[in-house]
């Protein structure tokens, strides 16, 4: 923990549990409008000293006390470096208190009078935390327990117990959205995956224009779900589509309009899918790909290994972090697809491309029937804390067990 302080001239004696407060690096309260100076620093902390940019910090002095006392910093950005240095080469960074006071208030470029409080950077971390824990934690549990609810159209605290849950799983329209759903992702899912690494395998060789090629390939995930819905749409239109170039070749019996087939319009959005997802698993592989020891290769060469082999048996092992965050990132992207589908087909023809998503937005903005979307909503929840929960096991107690 480090801080600063915020005006020039302190009193002479500040009480004494002000001194607890420090000596305990406990800081409940922002310190700001607190004093200190070099005639009254408590025992067991460094006294209060001139550093100059090119001073040299005794390793000692910074072992004697929890906090340091720094009058009088002059070239700040570097002074400061270089205690933060000598602090984290001994182990001290976490638990020290260092106050910096300078005549210039020169602080990390911020040109103030006197001194100012910087905090640790675990405490940088509480806007985040406050932020998380009432938008995302009481949105969802307010989503929750709204689910439980008549809410039609204004929310209302009068309990119905499971009956929009019931009702949910007796409709027809969420029933085909969750049979889509799993249409959808499975097999986005697999080639995405599949496609994504080939890719990224054959970028890997060090081609000619690879720059230019990788740019090509991530180009349409930097497209929204709207144009790449809007774009495939024109595509796959019998009217001045695929189909209608193809013909125009001389294949008159060719037909290629998927989106207007109820029994296979979602593999119709599954294509515009790919092809936006494609490129951001690309990269993630590619990355992978160049983390990898080229000793591990050279050792694939010697002991004989074929080739497609080392990428089975050796590389892909060794990329399970990149694999395992990948999949997470296309998942929750899978569960929460809407925008795509809205712009490609609208939930046609009929309901055949209907998604839980957009079941959700139809019962809660169309319908006006809150509670219906409030329990969707909590089924999708349910689904994406399936996938995220283990994850995160996975990737963080499974690397402090490791520890």
């Amino acid at each position: 923990m480090w801080c600063s302080f915020s005006k020039p001239h302190p009193p002479l004696d500040p009480p004494e549990p002000y001194y607890s407060m420090y000596r305990n690096c406990e800081m409940p309260e922002p310190v700001i409008g607190d004093w200190a100076t070099p005639d009254n620093a408590p025992p067991g902390f460094i006294r209060p000293q001139k550093m100059w940019s090119n001073d040299i910090i005794p390793p000692e002095i910074l072992k004697e006390a929890k906090a340091a006392y720094y009058g009088l910093v002059t070239h700040c950005d570097y002074a400061m470096g270089r205690v933060f240095a000598a602090l984290q080469d001994l182990d001290l960074f976490g638990d020290t208190l260092i106050i910096f006071c300078s005549d210039h208030g020169e602080y990390l470029g911020d040109h103030l009078a006197g001194c100012k409080v910087y905090f640790h950077e675990q405490s940088a971390a509480i806007p985040m935390i406050v932020t998380a824990l009432l938008v995302f934690v009481g949105g969802t549990i307010w989503t929750v327990v709204y689910s439980f609810t008549n809410s039609g159209l204004l929310p209302r605290l009068q309990w119905v117990g499971l009956d929009q849950y019931e009702r949910l799983w007796a409709t027809r329209k969420w029933l085909v959205s969750i049979e889509n759903l799993a249409i959808y992702g499975l097999c986005m899912l697999v080639l995405v995956f599949v496609i994504g690494f080939i890719l990224a395998a054959l970028i890997d060789q060090k081609i000619r224009f690879e720059d230019t090629i990788r740019t090509v390939i991530l180009y349409p995930y930097a497209l929204s779900f709207v144009v790449t819905g809007l774009v495939w749409q024109w595509m796959l239109n019998p009217e001045f589509g695929v189909q209608k170039v193809v013909r125009g070749w001389g294949w008159e019996s060719f037909t290629f309009d998927p989106l207007y087939s109820a029994d296979i319009a979602i593999y119709g959005v599954l294509i515009a899918g790919i092809w936006q997802g494609s490129g951001l698993v690309m990269v993630l592989m590619l990355a992978g790909l160049r983390g990898i020891d080229q000793d591990v290769w050279k050792a694939s060469r010697v002991d004989g290994i074929p080739t497609w082999k080392a990428y089975i048996f050796v590389i892909i092992p060794m990329m399970r972090p990149v694999f395992v965050t990948t999949l997470v990132i296309v998942v929750t992207g899978i569960v929460k697809i809407y925008d795509l589908i809205v712009a490609q087909t609208g939930g046609g023809p009929g309901i055949s491309t209907e998604v839980p998503a957009k079941y959700v937005y139809d019962m809660m903005f169309q319908a006006n029937n809150l509670g219906q979307g409030f329990a969707a909503s909590t089924m999708m929840l349910v689904t994406v804390a399936l996938i995220v929960i283990p994850w995160a096991i996975l990737e963080f107690g499974g690397s402090k067990h490791r520890d």
